[in-house]
């Protein structure tokens, strides 16, 4: 549980936890309306293909995101929150190296940089943050077709390095900290995709789900309520940095574990 591995899409429940406590705090509300501009990422989602200027309320955001972990939709919401607010989200949560993701990747960088050119995530990878921050100036300005995207992770695993880090202490640690922090509706986004079978899904009073994902890379995040109101979190993480593995074997595994709980 202390081992830092990448997460894929499962950084997002640290956005979803920034913009919820924002809501909380009066800062912001759910039914905000922010526009989606010029800088979409690639799928997953559907929201890189909708209108430029549409506007769109934070709450579809979030759904979106978490739901079917919309890329475009992530972005719009780092956008709107600040990376730096996103990165303290992170400490105050108690993650315990909250450095290796600093800056904050959005996920079009990410799959800029791991389709582009090989000097550039080599220095991307080498750099301290400031480098790394240099790198990023600019990239998502860059245009490469989306089939050149789907080649380059259609493959073998690519830079497992340049990811969003979390252990599975930190991202418990997130889940309680938005337990105390998070405005309710947050775990009603969380809950829209269970991602489990119905039969196991209604032994629980309550299941909320985020993974994440690329070619060697995969995690599973389930927080869980019994019907005597106890949280439970299920965290698994799988990295190999050579191999495009089966996801359906660590899934599985999964699914063996919330069968035998509550």
């Amino acid at each position: 549980p202390d081992t830092q591995m990448p997460i894929g899409s499962t950084f997002k429940l640290y956005v979803l936890a920034t913009l919820a406590q924002d809501v909380t705090e009066g800062r912001r509300s759910w039914d905000d309306l922010v526009s989606i501009g010029d800088n979409r990422s690639f799928p997953s989602g559907m929201m890189q293909d909708w209108p430029t200027n549409a506007p769109v309320t934070l709450h579809t955001l979030a759904c979106l995101m978490i739901s079917i972990s919309d890329n475009t939709a992530t972005e719009v919401l780092i956008d709107e929150l600040g990376r730096d607010a996103i990165l303290r989200t992170l400490v105050e949560s108690g993650h315990s190296q909250p450095s290796l993701n600093d800056p904050f990747l959005k996920t079009r960088e990410m799959f800029l940089l791991k389709s582009g050119p090989e000097g550039r995530l080599r220095a991307y990878m080498r750099g301290d943050k400031d480098v790394r921050q240099q790198v990023l100036d600019g990239i998502e300005d860059i245009a490469l077709p989306r089939g050149q995207i789907e080649a380059a992770f259609s493959g073998a695993p690519i830079a497992l390095n340049v990811e969003w880090f979390a252990n599975a202490q930190d991202i418990a640690n997130l889940l309680r900290f938005m337990r105390k922090t998070a405005h309710p509706e947050a775990f009603s986004i969380l809950a829209i995709n269970p991602s489990m079978p119905t039969q196991l899904r209604d032994k629980w009073a309550y299941a909320g789900y985020k993974g994440g994902s690329e070619p060697g890379v995969l995690n599973l995040t389930w927080l869980l309520q019994d019907e005597a109101g106890q949280d439970h979190a299920l965290i698994l993480s799988w990295r190999d940095d050579k191999t495009r593995f089966d996801p359906a074997a660590l899934e599985l595994i999964a699914q063996r574990l919330l069968a035998l709980h509550p």
